[in-house]
This record gives structure tokens, C-alpha cells and sequence, in this order.
């Protein structure tokens, strides 16, 4: 999905998406979760190791679990609690 889902600056900013990639991966992510597959299959999300893409990559997911599975803020964050040391906080597209 970082292929897919490329954030482009305005400035010196990283994220997050705006809301029509949110809703485009919200649909990715549905339209796999709905798809047949085998018992034992899994959905694997990965992004690139930089804190700028997994705070993205922690974004969609989070955006995913409250728009579609109707998660509050709190239980989006959850899964996400152990990551916090690599989070970076979003700033202003500006100087």
C-alpha cells in the first residue's frame, strides 16, 4: 500500500492522508477483508520502517477500525499503544 497510498507534501510535513486516500484504502482493506479465501489466511499490512510511514501506515489502520468496524478512538489506538516511541506528531504543511 505505500505504493499505492504515496503521501505527497505540501512542505516539510509527512501526513496524514487526506480523506479520499483514507476512503481508498478503507475500500482496499474492506474489499479484502470480504474476499474468499482459505481458513487459515491472513491479512498482512507492512510499510517501510521509518517513523513517517508507520505513522501513516498507523493512521489508515486506526481510520479503518473506527469508520468501518465502528471502533471508538480509544479501541483504534489500543493495538497501536507499543508503537508510541515511534510515532512522530503531525505539523503544519508550512514552514
Amino acid at each position: 500500500m505505500d505504493k499505492i497510498c504515496a503521501y505527497t507534501p505540501f512542505c516539510a510535513d509527512f501526513g496524514p492522508f487526506n480523506l479520499g486516500m483514507t476512503h481508498h484504502f478503507c475500500g482496499v482493506l474492506e474489499e479484502l477483508l470480504r474476499a474468499p479465501r482459505t481458513p487459515a489466511a491472513k491479512i498482512v499490512y507492512h510499510t517501510f520502517a521509518t517513523p513517517t510511514h508507520i505513522t501513516n501506515a498507523m493512521y489508515l489502520l486506526g481510520a479503518f477500525l473506527i469508520i468501518h468496524l465502528k471502533a471508538s478512538p480509544e479501541q483504534a489506538g489500543a493495538p497501536f499503544r507499543n508503537f508510541a516511541s515511534v510515532v512522530l506528531p503531525y505539523r503544519d504543511a508550512t514552514w
